[in-house]
């Protein structure tokens, strides 16, 4: 009942359109054309995603030809963090012995009375520094 329906439907829908009867057979025919239509798409789109899907993979992934492009790549991808962590250990480093050194200055004070200057001596820099006394009144 539902096809005699839906034929009748499109037979009316088709002298609408086109002015023109169709025999049940062409019905028939254009019916299955169209639901082939429909699952040719269906699968076209399953397949387009399918192949999308695939192709976000192997771009994901890469392929080298020999050893050679293999140890640039990995070269390549561990050249910016050994940069990064020997600069870091420098700077540390750097900073770590100059507080070091800063902790290891000896200061010697001297008391000139006959210039009436104190001498001050510092064995990092090795400069040596006078300053006047004033006299207490």
């Amino acid at each position: 009942m539902k096809e005699e329906d839906l034929l009748a439907e499109f037979r009316h829908h088709y002298y609408k359109r086109y002015r023109v009867w169709l025999d049940d057979d062409l019905l028939y025919l254009l019916i299955r054309m169209n639901e082939l239509n429909v699952s040719i798409n269906k699968d076209n789109q399953s397949l387009r995603q399918s192949i999308d899907k695939l192709y976000d993979q192997l771009k994901k992934q890469v392929v080298f030809k020999n050893r050679w492009d293999y140890f640039l790549y990995g070269l390549g991808k561990s050249f910016l963090p050994a940069i990064l962590f020997s600069s870091v250990v420098l700077v540390v480093g750097f900073h770590f012995n100059d507080k070091q050194s800063m902790n290891n200055t000896k200061t010697v004070i001297y008391l000139n009375e006959k210039k009436n200057l104190l001498e001050i001596t510092n064995s990092k820099d090795s400069v040596l520094y006078y300053v006047p006394l004033k006299k207490r009144l």
